[in-house]
């Protein structure tokens, strides 16, 4: 996916970042050209990001900037984004559906287009594709994650009816030597 998102809207780098409980993170995914420093499968802890913009992705806030140097970001955040080269970029929250029991969408990362050569005035079928892209990836993240419960769960009552199957056994042979006995 994030191979595909970079060529088709021919930016240097898009990653897919994935949150931990406490709201660091890791690269999951990256897809960039040569020249640019590599993400992929680093752990970013961005306590400006946790302070600030946590909360508009969580409302399914799409943030594209232009020139990060133009935007007010806060020092640390820049400090972040020319860590990896930045100039501009589109910010896509990967928001997971509900949970019956709770009425707000779960933040499970971003999918993040980069643009690394030069400042970029991005277009708007571009952030709105980016956009779309975000919630198809959100939907294939949370079916994955539902099949991955579903094989656990299966393979616990497997063991589960093992064991049984292993006690009934026991109890089986239990018996047999009791009779025996008596």
């Amino acid at each position: 996916a994030v191979k595909e998102v970079q060529l088709l809207i021919n930016c240097d780098r898009v990653v897919i970042y994935r949150f931990a409980s406490n709201m660091s993170g890791d690269i999951v995914a990256e897809s960039v050209k040569l020249g640019w420093t590599k993400s992929w499968r680093q752990n970013i802890v961005d306590t400006c990001f946790q302070d600030q913009s946590a909360a508009r992705y969580k409302q399914g806030e799409t943030l594209a900037i232009d020139d990060i140097y133009e935007y007010g970001l806060s020092p640390c955040h820049l400090k972040l984004l020319e860590e990896f080269q930045v100039k501009a970029h589109i910010v896509c929250p990967l928001l997971l559906s509900p949970d019956p029991s709770d009425q707000s969408s779960k933040l499970w990362g971003l999918l993040i287009a980069h643009q690394c050569n030069d400042t970029r005035h991005w277009k708007s079928d571009e952030i709105e594709l980016l956009d779309k892209l975000s919630v198809q990836l959100a939907i294939a993240i949370q079916q994955a994650e539902l099949l991955n419960n579903l094989q656990r769960e299966l393979e616990i009552r497997k063991q589960a009816e093992n064991s049984l199957k292993e006690k009934a056994i026991e109890l089986e042979w239990s018996n047999r030597e009791l009779l025996k006995i008596t």
